[in-house]
């Protein structure tokens, strides 16, 4: 546990810094371009995202979990994975410029999903070496790696919107960084390895890899669609404009959710390894982690929806104001995406990659056939509903087939515990909101919420086990 606490704290700090360094070119972005040229933005990083983990192709899910399983020979699935990831790179490169000019976008658009395409196609390449390390539970290396690159590319946002660039060149910030950043990773690692194995040869067969990261790739694939469909139905149904509404009140609904990723991946390795020694303790531990990010992300959730309208005014402006409803509505998916981290990841170190794939499929289909009416009755707040009861609906399936494994324990109850502690956050912000400032009524409110938690027994001495363990 200590060397799970070690990796959180790495990645936490890690994801701090993201998010921070992220908001600072969402700033400068949003106040640049407007909110067309922001909507054109968020449809070139949108449709090159829903082919991300078809550069992937779920190896790397694979890589982790099969390094986390082998502590003598780790490295031997690395070249293999590498080569299966390089050809598919270069396949769904291909097939992300022929889908761009097919849907007939402008020729801004258009070479910005180029440029940024390529980015993403040096970021998977990248992840197979940072897989490879958190396997290895060695998670210092992806958190310097991303830290690093984020930084990078804010830097160059900021001096290219100084300078007057626009897109699509402003999308170089982007792809620089990620070709230097694979540079660097590529040497780290074969650094690590010469330092720490002394190697053989080992054969790993293509095809094994390709069958047992298929379902990976099925699932993180469909989840990127899952996150991303919306964006670019909306472009093609509405409007660039109504785009640019949505994304800015869609980024920063998940501007939280590395607290779920931070939570969850060091955990991968763990599960991928105790589920199989001693299920009873895996699951105890994943009940913990369950209550945790429940009880996190709901008073985000409520912060949100309450004082929408002072965010929205205060990171980007009056010119998005029609974003306000959007956030009250897509903060709603908030808790259960922290729960989907957590219970996808578990089902995958378990070796239900395959239910998680099909749940994921079920889940995006059913997001685009609500989309293609919502948006069409609703415009943007259609996609944000229908982005809500999909989210909803991927959590009841994950939870339903994990109360199964795991029959001991009730999965459903934390979120009938968690409803006192919710309303006395509702009601302490409604009492004390016209004395004092509301970031100050936040504060307060988190306190009371923290009280109840403690004295409904929602958390306490479940934090005390996870110490101990």
């Amino acid at each position: 546990m200590i060397r799970i606490a070690r990796n959180f704290s790495f990645l936490t700090f890690s994801s701090v810094v993201q998010k921070l360094v992220n908001f600072a070119a969402l700033v400068v972005l949003t106040r640049f371009l407007g909110v067309e040229g922001f909507g054109a933005f968020s449809v070139a990083v949108s449709f090159v995202s829903l082919f991300n983990y078809v550069f992937d192709g779920g190896t790397n899910l694979f890589l982790i979990r099969e390094v986390a399983k082998d502590v003598h020979t780790p490295w031997k699935f690395v070249r293999p994975v590498f080569n299966i990831k390089l050809l598919l790179a270069v396949v769904t490169f291909i097939l992300l410029i022929v889908s761009s000019l097919f849907l007939n976008y402008s020729d801004t658009i258009f070479y910005s999903i180029i440029v940024y395409g390529l980015y993403v196609f040096f970021v998977n390449l990248t992840n197979t070496f940072t897989g490879f390390f958190t396997g290895l539970e060695r998670m210092e290396y992806d958190a310097a790696v991303s830290v690093i690159s984020r930084i990078f590319i804010v830097l160059l946002i900021t001096v290219l919107t100084f300078l007057g660039v626009t897109l699509p060149s402003l999308m170089l910030a982007y792809l620089v960084p990620g070709v230097f950043i694979f540079c660097v990773i590529v040497y780290l690692y074969f650094a690590y390895i010469k330092t720490h194995f002394k190697t053989t040869k080992f054969h790993v067969s293509h095809g094994s890899i390709i069958k047992e990261a298929l379902p990976f790739a099925v699932g993180t694939l469909m989840g990127e669609f899952f996150f991303h469909v919306d964006k670019v139905m909306l472009s093609k149904l509405s409007s660039v404009t109504s785009v640019g509404f949505y994304n800015s009140a869609y980024k920063l609904s998940y501007v939280s959710v590395f607290i779920a990723s931070s939570i969850t991946m060091p955990f991968y390795p763990y599960f991928a390894r105790k589920w199989h020694q001693n299920p009873t303790q895996g699951a105890n531990i994943f009940y913990i982690i369950f209550k945790l990010l429940l009880a996190v992300s709901v008073p985000i959730a409520l912060i949100m929806t309450i004082y929408a309208n002072k965010i929205v005014l205060l990171v980007f402006g009056v010119d998005y104001l029609p974003s306000v409803l959007l956030l009250q509505t897509l903060t709603w998916s908030i808790p259960p995406i922290y729960l989907t981290h957590l219970t996808a990841r578990a089902m995958e170190a378990m070796g239900f990659q395959r239910v998680t794939a099909k749940s994921m499929l079920y889940c995006s289909i059913t997001d685009i056939f609500l989309n293609v009416f919502f948006i069409k009755w609703f415009g943007p707040l259609g996609a944000a509903i229908s982005t809500v009861f999909a989210s909803l609906l991927l959590l009841y399936i994950h939870v339903s087939f994990l109360q199964k494994q795991m029959s001991a324990l009730n999965l459903f109850k934390p979120f009938i515990a968690i409803l006192l502690p919710a309303a006395g956050f509702t009601l302490t912000v409604a009492l004390i909101d016209n004395y004092l400032h509301w970031m100050a009524s936040i504060v307060v409110a988190a306190f009371v919420y923290l009280l109840l938690l403690i004295v409904f027994r929602v958390i306490g001495k479940d934090i005390n086990l996870l110490k101990m363990r």
